[in-house]
């Protein structure tokens, strides 16, 4: 089942989503179907998930509780419960790299085109102008909650530590042309249509 066809079914469902990631996913996919909370409020401006934690569903009528109230509805009002692994997520699990799959020392690059290293719970900007990013601030499938800073490369060293063998060679091959990333996002692109314009 696709998010679009929870949202469309007649029939009243919530997906049990386990854990903050899941739940962030939901609630950007479901942004761009243009849904929202039954309050009207935007699903990636709030996504209640630290209510109830472990224990959220969220409907396809936009409403959200713990999971024993959907598995104890009314007879009248059946609900049934999807786990997240039964809904069609597009790009956000096309990815099978994660975020434990980011070594110690491995070199990542944004979406804006800067490149960090990663030092144990910190990415350290490698043009050394102080910024850095904590990586918790990532989901799973490597995915921000700050808009604009997802991660789309990584190159990992040989060995999942720190040390300046490691750094010089992660270094070494970030500045050259040629660079054989360990991971890269694939993301469809929108395909440019040409207009052909008739003169009355």
């Amino acid at each position: 089942m696709t998010l679009k066809e929870f949202f469309e079914s007649k029939q009243l469902l919530a997906i049990h989503l386990k854990t903050k990631e899941q739940a962030d996913i939901f609630s950007k996919e479901a942004d761009k179907l243009g849904k929202k909370w039954s309050s009207g409020a935007n699903y990636v401006d709030y996504n209640f998930w630290d209510e109830y934690e472990g224990k959220t569903c969220y409907t396809n009528r936009g409403c959200f509780s713990f999971i024993s109230h959907y598995e104890n509805s009314d007879e009248n009002l059946q609900c049934k419960i999807l786990n997240f692994e039964d809904v069609e997520w597009g790009k956000e699990k096309m990815n099978n790299f994660t975020k434990k799959d980011i070594k110690n020392g491995a070199v990542v690059e944004l979406r804006s085109g800067k490149r960090f290293l990663k030092v144990d719970y910190t990415l350290l900007d490698l043009n050394m102008g102080g910024e850095f990013i904590n990586i918790e601030h990532y989901n799973d499938n490597l995915i921000s909650y700050v808009k604009g800073l997802d991660i789309m490369k990584v190159l990992n060293p040989e060995q999942n530590k720190l040390n300046p063998k490691c750094c010089n060679r992660a270094l070494t091959d970030i500045n050259d042309t040629n660079i054989k990333w360990t991971w890269e996002r694939k993301e469809k692109r929108m395909k440019k249509v040409k207009l052909n314009y008739i003169q009355l």
